[in-house]
């Protein structure tokens, strides 16, 4: 894919040239400025988040027994402001290569949620805290434009181009477990914190948009676009804290998704997909891979464009 992109690149870069030398053109720069909205997948962290707020026992409960759930655990919003800046230089008549970058990204949030599951030999209590945090750092993206004059002063710009970005992902979590066997008059209770953290890595994407461009002047327009981005980073490397009643452990690793129960033989239990760092998987069930951050979406803006010279 990405020889593919980098090989259409070349060849509009040498078709510009050749524009270029057309009588009467005269090269220029220009600098864009546009406000709107990004949208990120987020991929295997999402997946997670929705795996554990609708895993059995949450839904199954809040099916048929809603009084004795509470609160949800919710995914990372996929929308965030999105604003860029892109220095833009025409080389033809219709072609041009840009410069851009956009703003950072910083996503998180906090959720809690309890619920007690209920069998002939007690009850079980379950209460969980999540703060998952994804970070993309300000991209750097170069571009091809071709721009198609439609009627006076409208033009229509198509783009495709390369950029790379930089994000980590983090999540702290907090369970404690209560379980009560009345006929024994005994209660056990178990606790855990969890956090883990990803280095900060980077990947090279794909993206292309179209875009509309109005010109009441030849040095200003106002413009209206949409650009699509295609991006995965996988192999995240990272470290891992666990704390319980028994023990304090750290260790380094790489970032897991897999599937994870705990049924017991008397209650449902939880079934969900988790996240973890392991230097090499220990235990987990069904989908045992390395995690993917998905940041692929789109983003949809508008702005003005100035020309400088």
């Amino acid at each position: 894919m990405m020889i593919l992109v980098l090989t259409i690149c070349l060849v509009f870069a040498y078709n510009a040239t050749a524009y270029a030398k057309e009588k009467g053109f005269k090269p220029g720069f220009s600098l864009k400025v546009s406000y709107g909205t990004g949208y990120y997948y987020w991929g295997d962290l999402n997946k997670h988040l929705e795996s554990y707020n609708n895993s059995s026992v949450f839904k199954l409960t809040r099916e048929h027994f809603p009084e004795l759930i509470t609160g949800e655990i919710r995914a990372l919003k996929n929308f965030s402001p999105d604003w860029e800046v892109e220095l833009r230089a025409d080389i033809g008549r219709s072609f041009a290569v840009s410069l851009a970058t956009s703003s950072s990204v910083h996503q998180k949030n906090e959720n809690s949620i309890t619920c007690k599951e209920r069998s002939y030999m007690g009850e079980r209590e379950t209460f969980a805290y999540l703060k998952p945090q994804a970070e993309v750092s300000m991209p750097i993206r170069l571009g091809i434009n071709y721009t198609l004059p439609f009627i006076p002063r409208l033009n229509i710009i198509f783009n495709l181009g390369i950029g790379y970005y930089s994000a980590r992902i983090s999540e702290y979590r907090y369970e404690k477990v209560t379980t009560f066997y009345p006929g024994f008059a005994y209660e056990s209770i178990y606790w855990e914190t969890r956090y883990w953290e990803t280095e900060p890595k980077g990947a090279i994407g794909v993206h292309s948009g179209i875009g509309v461009e109005f010109s009441p002047h030849k040095n200003f327009a106002f413009v209206v676009e949409i650009q699509g981005r295609y991006l995965k980073i996988n192999n995240l490397k990272g470290t891992i804290q666990t704390e319980n009643e028994t023990a304090l452990k750290t260790a380094k690793g790489t970032l897991y998704y897999y599937g994870y129960s705990t049924a017991q033989i008397w209650f449902w239990g939880k079934n969900y997909k988790d996240l973890t760092i392991w230097q090499e998987p220990t235990y987990g069930s069904g989908d045992i891979r390395k995690a993917v951050l998905d940041l692929s979406g789109f983003s949809l803006r508008a702005g003005i464009r100035i020309r400088l010279f």
